[in-house]
């Protein structure tokens, strides 16, 4: 009826006036020029992963989400790209949470409104120096005006465990196979040779129960041996309201994964527990003046075996199946006293295969890592209606503290291989073994910490307004400084120095009749990690589009065709962050070490000779990777149900600091290969994206 379809009109208005978050600002939707992404958190909560990155695969155009680590509970961390990777070296995407940069991995997905990612030049430009790699913007919950207190709570218990394990050949055909092997190595072999196994032995695998219960021998599972379902359990209780001069939202939760392994003890059972804590508070100190406090923490804590991931996986596919996992006591005098010490039952090995499925999962020792994260801001935001309409300031200070700490206990468990064997005339063994390794009987013990804190400082001015109902102007100038202290115990002097970052950003946009829209933008960035003189650089981009849909020709068929854009931006942006290592900072600087010995030895006692040398050559001209980025987009939506999205887009990514393969002789640097700005991508692709028209508007 007339009702629903002036419900629907009103929903699509609200949809087209929706505001995005992008660099330092946020603007309407309908008039962004750039290529930007946006989802929010109820996207998110489909995926009950315990690290958010997990939760981003394939819910974002543009971003690719790769798992490269175990996958253990704890040690799931996904490399998040945009676009691709454009560069031999770091192709981390910047995380902006609330407007300052830092790590998002493990923000409960009930703490965040929304997530947006740039992705072209006239996005990310006002992160300059930084922003090649694209940038990822999160913002948390906060209270509305004038809405009532809403407590909301969530509990949700789930199971977890691999979609499917490898299917391997059981003992018989291994046992087929490894003779087959063997004979066509040695033609010569007798088919009853001790090497060989039975067809007796074969018979009986293939009726074995597997666990050697029955008497005929093992069949081992390894993967069902060691691993089984785990449990998930994800709490979270907040609270959120306002009124007409205070907004809050305070937030709890509590996240708890179980391991997958089987033959664990509560010391080193595989699990992890998140801890979330958040609370935003806005308060309107006066008509013009806002305050704003927000306090974040999270506390994780990962517990594993001593074995790894890595080293259980690859045993469970290379260990034969018919191998015992433990010997059981068979009473012989001789073997007593082992059994005593090692619980009742022995763990075997032999000299080929010397590692214990069991004695990775429960006598391996264990490992304790605990993280802790405490954030907190501090914003003004002042309206300055009273020097010109449309002009406001703000102000952000804000603290970031990660601590990180570990405890390792190590331990070697004893092996043993049976060295003899008899049968009485009943049938009954009885061997004798020997240790097959050199075991431990106590565990070991190694701590390890780092961690940092970060001191930020944000002053912002804002300018929007609309002269005559036709001609939208913005503008945006933003002043931003970090310093980023390290708690790391080492000896290296590049580990305990501090990272700083300053700079400038800006952005001024036009829009004419919501039809014709201009935008520039620009940082103008500086990094400590280069030589004075090289440490600023500028970063502009500009954008244009044109917006079809709301041209007076176009009202005939707007009800199929509700919107039609066309947009473009070109710009450069740039990449200081060269490597992870601590030693690679400042690659203008020259290292020497001393005490080295040279390849001279002086005297009839061939004396060697000490003294320095240079181990790292500086590049005094060493600077940020630059890249340059020209994107082409259309914006289709029909029937006010379906987006349609095609993006073209070209990247040069030049200056990639790499390091020399090779140099000449002639150079005078024997054994050393300097670094330099040489390396170079192009990157070069078409995006097409269909979604559903999202109709609930960002708050």
């Amino acid at each position: 009826g007339l009702g629903d379809v002036y419900k629907r009109q009103v929903e699509d208005s609200k949809a087209l006036e929706e505001v995005v978050v992008v660099g330092y600002n946020v603007q309407k939707k309908e008039t962004i020029t750039g290529s930007i992404s946006t989802i929010t958190t109820k996207d998110l909560k489909q995926s009950p992963t315990a690290n958010i990155n997990n939760a981003l695969a394939g819910r974002m155009p543009g971003l690719l989400v790769n798992q490269f680590n175990g996958g253990e509970p704890g040690n799931d961390a996904a490399q998040l790209n945009i676009r691709g990777k454009s560069t031999y070296g770091k192709s981390d995407v910047i995380m902006i949470v609330d407007g300052i940069e830092r790590d998002m991995s493990y923000l409960s997905p009930d703490e965040i409104e929304t997530f947006t990612i740039l992705k072209d030049a006239s996005a990310t430009a006002p992160y300059g120096i930084r922003g090649a790699n694209g940038v990822i913007i999160v913002t948390t919950k906060r209270g509305r005006k004038g809405e009532k207190p809403t407590v909301d709570f969530k509990a949700s218990v789930g199971v977890s465990e691999p979609i499917r394990y490898p299917d391997y050949l059981g003992s018989a055909d291994y046992a087929t196979l490894y003779n087959e092997a063997m004979l066509n190595d040695n033609p010569s072999l007798d088919p009853g040779s001790a090497s060989l196994f039975s067809q007796e032995t074969i018979s009986n695998f293939r009726r074995a129960k597997g666990d050697n219960s029955d008497g005929l021998g093992y069949n081992w599972d390894y993967f069902d041996y060691a691993f089984k379902p785990s449990i998930l359990q994800d709490y979270s209780l907040s609270v959120r309201g306002g009124t007409d001069r205070a907004r809050y939202f305070i937030l709890g939760s509590y996240y708890n994964q179980g391991g997958n392994y089987k033959h664990s003890n509560s010391d080193n059972v595989n699990k992890f527990l998140r801890y979330n804590f958040r609370a935003n508070v806005d308060v309107d100190a006066t008509k013009r003046l806002k305050i704003s406090v927000d306090l974040g923490a999270r506390v994780t804590e990962y517990t594993y075996p001593g074995a790894t991931a890595a080293n259980i996986i690859s045993l469970a596919n290379t260990q034969p199946p018919y191998l015992p996992i433990i010997l059981p006591n068979n009473h012989n005098d001789v073997n007593q006293a082992d059994f005593e010490e090692n619980g009742g039952y022995l763990l075997y090995a032999d000299n080929d295969y010397r590692y214990n499925m069991l004695g990775q999962l429960s006598r391996s020792g264990f490992s304790k890592r605990t993280r802790r994260y405490l954030q907190g801001s501090f914003k003004l935001s002042h309206d300055l209606d009273f020097i010109t309409k449309g002009l406001s300031a703000t102000g952000m200070a804000t603290f970031y503290n990660r601590v990180y700490s570990a405890v390792y206990r190590s331990f070697t468990p004893f092996l043993y291989k049976l060295t003899d064997y008899s049968i009485d005339d009943a049938g009954n063994y009885s061997y004798v073994s020997e240790s097959a390794n050199t075991g431990t009987t106590y565990l070991g013990t190694s701590r390890g910490k780092d961690g940092y804190r970060e001191l930020a400082f944000q002053v912002k001015l804002d300018y929007n307004r609309t002269f005559n109902e036709k001609h939208d102007v913005g503008a945006t100038l933003v002043y931003h400084q970090k310093e980023r202290m390290m708690h790391i115990s080492d000896s290296e002097e590049y580990a305990v120095l501090p990272y700083r970052q300053q700079g400038l950003a800006g952005r001024v946009t036009y829009g004419f009749d919501k039809r014709y829209l201009v935008e520039a933008n620009f940082g103008y960035n500086g990094s400590e990690n280069f030589a004075p003189g090289k440490r600023f650089g500028f970063f502009p981009s500009v954008a244009a589009g044109w917006v079809v849909s709301n041209e007076p020709f176009w009202r005939a068929i707007k009800d199929k065709v509700n919107l039609l854009k066309f947009r473009v931006s070109y710009g450069l942006v740039g990449n200081d962050v060269i490597s992870s290592e601590y030693a690679d900072r400042f690659p203008y600087l020259t290292t020497v070490d001393m005490d080295q010995g040279y390849d001279v030895y002086i005297g009839t006692n061939h004396i060697r000779k000490y003294g320095p040398i240079l181990s790292v050559y500086g590049n005094p001209d060493a600077t940020w990777e630059e890249s340059r980025k020209l994107d082409v987009g259309v914006e289709i939506g029909l029937f006010d149900s379906l987006n349609i999205i095609f993006d073209w887009f070209k990247e040069k990514r030049s200056g990639i600091f790499m390091q020399r393969a090779s140099l000449p002789s002639s150079f005078g640097m024997s054994n050393i290969t300097p670094w330099a700005n040489i390396g170079k991508v192009d990157n070069l692709s078409l995006i097409h994206i269909s979604e559903p028209t999202r109709r609930t508007p960002i708050s």
